[in-house]
């Protein structure tokens, strides 16, 4: 069957009025890039692992970046629904790939950029949703502390990446 994940929503009733770190942006700045096809080799997960999300996004992802003077601290995906997600409604949002560079982990930064994310997209009835293996006890507790609940648990088809629940 693969890697068993675990998903997780979050929707306005669901949002929680906690307070981000915002003492973070003294250290970093964060930036929302809407990438075209001309600059996808920039930031996130390099040219391939962008193409195909502009692709199958038609061009409607996201990638939010936290970075210090020199380096890229962060990077989370946001995307709609796409292919990949079939239980998600049409206005719903995807979180990820997420990811926090060693250097910079255990610091609250993927506590923050959820924060921000749940604060800057989940809204007008909108669902934000986001996966992480069943195994990730460090992700799933960040996604649970910031508000998200638990939906089930998924699998994903190797061949066609689409993520299939299996409440």
């Amino acid at each position: 069957m693969g890697v068993k994940l675990l998903v997780f929503k979050i929707d306005n009733s669901d949002k929680m009025n906690s307070e981000s770190n915002s003492d973070l942006l003294l250290h970093y700045k964060l930036s929302i890039h809407k990438p075209s096809i001309f600059s996808l080799n920039k930031i996130g997960q390099g040219f391939f692992v962008n193409l195909y999300w502009f692709l199958i996004s038609f061009g409607k992802f996201e990638i939010l970046q936290l970075f210090d003077s020199q380096n890229t601290v962060h990077y989370t995906y946001i995307t709609p629904k796409v292919y990949r997600f079939p239980f998600m409604n049409k206005t719903d949002i995807q979180i990820g790939p997420c990811y926090t560079y060693e250097n910079y982990q255990k610091r609250g930064i993927y506590t923050f950029v959820l924060q921000f994310v749940i604060s800057h997209y989940c809204h007008d009835g909108r669902n934000l949703w986001i996966y992480c293996n069943e195994k990730n006890e460090a992700s799933r507790k960040t996604i649970e502390k910031v508000g998200f609940k638990k939906y089930g648990f998924a699998s994903i088809n190797k061949l066609t990446k689409v993520i299939k629940l299996r409440n």
